[in-house]
């Protein structure tokens, strides 16, 4: 149960980022995926998100 638990949890927060980072909003996108990344650094689907959030603020010139 406390698996499910969690990994609706996680399914939450990513689609919770990715409407974020549909909107630009890059910072609060990564809250989320950070939000998972500290329970569980090697979330494959949490890297790839911050991934493709990365790569959308580098487009957007966000990081510089």
């Amino acid at each position: 149960l406390a698996q499910r638990a969690t990994t609706g949890r996680y399914d939450a927060l990513l689609t919770s980022a990715s409407l974020y980072l549909t909107r630009g909003q890059f910072n609060a996108s990564l809250e989320r995926v950070n939000t998972i990344l500290a329970d569980d650094p090697k979330n494959k689907e949490a890297k790839a998100m911050r991934a493709r959030i990365e790569v959308a603020a580098n487009d957007w010139g966000w990081w510089r």
